[in-house]
């Protein structure tokens, strides 16, 4: 068997190690996290800001780091804007 069969067969076990691990281990933990504190952090990730921020200033011309960017983030996150500062604020960075 060559070196390139080999590298092949452990990168596809490694592929199918980590697909196994996400599927049956991190996502139901971030469901559950996420079920627990109330809000959809866990489903939309840590690359949604920047995501958004994008998409706002490209399709609306709007100012990524602007009040309005970061409300509509602060919805799509935790369904409310608390400007209290108790939790984590999603912001475009």
């Amino acid at each position: 068997m060559s070196n390139r069969s080999i590298t092949a067969i452990v990168a596809i076990a490694m592929f199918i190690g980590m697909w196994a691990y996400v599927v049956r281990v991190a996502n139901p933990n971030i469901h559950r996290q996420a079920a627990i504190s109330g809000d959809r952090a866990g489903e939309l990730g840590d690359l949604y800001p920047r995501w958004y921020g994008t998409q706002q200033l490209v399709l609306h011309g709007q100012n990524p780091y602007g009040r309005q960017v970061s409300e509509g983030l602060q919805l799509a996150y935790y369904g409310n804007i608390e400007p209290s500062g108790k939790r984590d604020e999603q912001r475009f960075a």
